[in-house]
């Protein structure tokens, strides 16, 4: 698969990380957030989920996530 560097704005990472608890998206066509997104078609990406990783003292530095080409 041919991965690319998206914009922040267009990372489900961003959104994943500006929150405080899990993100799940089953159907990425019908998320606002996602809408417009043409990557993940290109990737087949139809469902998501992912959560904050923080340090001990609470600072995000990254998301745990998992996609999947079906609806979840």
């Amino acid at each position: 698969m041919a991965w690319e560097t998206l914009s922040p704005e267009n990372s489900m990472c961003t959104h994943t990380i500006l929150r405080d608890d899990l993100m799940v998206v089953e159907d990425t066509l019908a998320d606002d957030r996602l809408a417009g997104n043409d990557c993940l078609d290109e990737l087949n990406i139809c469902a998501y989920a992912g959560v904050p990783l923080k340090t001990p003292r609470c600072a995000t530095n990254g998301a745990f996530c998992l996609a999947h080409d079906e609806l979840r």
